[in-house]
């Protein structure tokens, strides 16, 4: 292979918030690093408990991760925060595979993960800095985070927020009536306001622009942010979570605050919450350190390791791929595209079944269809009276070639298949030969229509069975997409992994 793949990064598991925090600038640093000798792609995770950093290097480059990171933090490699992890190759595969399926967590099956790796390629993407490999790590990622979701039904459906509002509700006694101030407007302060006010207790929402109401926030007081510290007097517990560069609640304005609620909840990253205020008596104060809980199930575990075993095998079966076919000893995928066929001539050569569902799917689409056969079976017979369908009743004549955009060989006769493929293709016509793969100028896909999608699949090594369960499975898929305008299921977070 001709590139390595990398991790150097920190997480809830070996560094504790303080160690992360001085890794969160990293997040902003795309392109310091994409720009770094050997780098060929970077993708950069940072949520609350974690901050990775996903590389692709080149092997034959002398690339020190460690150099790389010491760069973008500004300072020297025996510099840089400890502890700090580094993975390579399968072991970095596992890892996120592993985050993207909620398994390391700081909540166990963290509801908010999978859509964070998705997110961090994404935005990666856009800054210009990843690459087809770190692109396809990171889609096998949210394959298995799904799978993981949907096969296995043993796990906890939480997250942070879920956790933050348990441990409140255990400190307090009861969030019954009890006056809460929650500070923010993102993802994270929405799903625990939801569940304070679930549970009983009086949210207010200190947002920025709190005059005006804002879109998405549950329904309940908001003031604006300005006023958080005159709200202080009037609230027993305060949860602050925002993506702010400073302070939400400073120790100096805190401590001249006319009264101090008891308990102050920091859910954010970097911290919104001055520490120093921990030590103003007669508060609890919980970060993101303090709250962790859950355990999967064993059985539950088993499944999920299982899956991201098989999908890790597949993407090193990709990634081996992909290196033969570069080397020269393999062909590279096949690529997909959608032509419009309204009106379109096209030949099919064939009156047999593979001819039938050829018939079938092109006068769906507003083909007109030159059909030569001298003899057509049920499959087709149920056809001739389709409009746009002629059918020419004798054997292939080069003749038949003369003014059509595609053709499709699909006799049973390999000799008359390899005819029509090569003087269509002399002809400068793209044609589909159903029983070579590499006569073909294109390839006839297995098609998935709903309402408003189209898909189609091949396999790039004929396997029809594979592509056969494949469809099966996105027509499930494509279905319940369109039922909803939308992918169901995923929540659109701002917060923690």
């Amino acid at each position: 292979m001709n590139t390595r793949l990398c991790l150097i990064g920190v997480d809830h598991h070996t560094a504790p918030l303080a160690a992360r925090e001085k890794f969160a600038g990293l997040a902003e640093r795309w392109r310091e690093i994409g720009a770094a000798p050997g780098v060929l792609g970077v993708v950069i995770l940072s949520t609350c408990n974690r901050v990775e950093i996903y590389l692709s290097l080149a092997k034959g480059d002398a690339a020190d991760p460690l150099a790389i990171l010491a760069l973008a933090l500004g300072v020297k490699p025996e510099e840089i925060p400890q502890p700090c992890q580094v993975y390579w190759d399968e072991g970095v595969v596992e890892h996120l595979f592993r985050v993207a399926s909620g398994l390391v967590s700081q909540v166990p099956g963290d509801s908010q993960i999978l859509t964070q790796v998705r997110e961090a390629a994404e935005a990666s993407r856009l800054a210009n800095c990843t690459d087809p490999l770190l692109e396809a790590l990171f889609r096998f990622a949210v394959t298995t985070g799904k799978r993981v979701r949907t096969e296995v039904s043993l796990f906890p459906a939480s997250s942070l927020a879920t956790l933050a509002v348990s441990r409140m509700g255990e400190i307090l006694g009861s969030l019954k009536a009890r006056p809460v101030l929650v500070i923010g407007a993102g993802e994270m302060a929405r799903l625990t306001a939801e569940g304070l006010l679930a549970g009983g207790a009086a949210v207010t929402l200190a947002v920025r622009g709190g005059n005006r109401p804002r879109p998405g926030l549950p329904s309940c007081p908001q003031i604006p942010f300005e006023n958080r510290y005159a709200a202080l007097a009037t609230v027993e517990a305060v949860v602050s979570a925002t993506r702010s560069s400073d302070f939400t609640l400073a120790a100096a304005p805190f401590a001249e605050a006319e009264r101090h609620p008891a308990l102050l909840v920091d859910l954010a990253f970097p911290p919104d919450i001055d520490p120093e205020i921990a030590s103003v008596p007669g508060v609890t104060f919980l970060n993101l350190d303090h709250l962790e809980g859950g355990a999967f199930f064993p059985a539950a575990l088993a499944q999920a390791e299982t899956i991201i075993v098989e999908e890790a095998t597949r993407f090193e079966g990709w990634r081996r791929n992909r290196s033969c076919w570069r080397g020269g000893q393999e062909r590279p995928p096949f690529f997909p595209i959608f032509i419009d066929l309204l009106g379109a001539q096209v030949l099919v050569v064939g009156g047999g079944r593979v001819a039938g569902r050829r018939l079938t799917a092109l006068l769906s689409f507003g083909a007109k269809v030159r059909l030569v056969a001298p003899e057509v079976g049920p499959e087709v017979r149920g056809l001739l009276g389709e409009a746009g369908l002629t059918w020419i009743k004798r054997a292939y004549q080069p003749s038949d070639l003369e003014g059509v955009g595609l053709a499709i060989a699909a006799t049973d006769s390999r000799q008359v298949n390899q005819q029509v493929g090569r003087e269509a293709a002399g002809a400068g016509i793209l044609v589909s030969v159903a029983d070579r793969h590499d006569e073909c100028g294109f390839f006839f896909p297995a098609l998935v229509q709903g309402d408003s999608l189209t898909a189609g699949l091949i396999s790039n090594r004929g396997d029809h069975a594979l592509v056969g369960r494949a469809a099966v499975r996105l027509r499930k898929e494509i279905a319940a997409i369109e039922a909803t305008g939308g992918e169901p299921g995923e929540p659109a977070g701002d917060t923690p992994g």
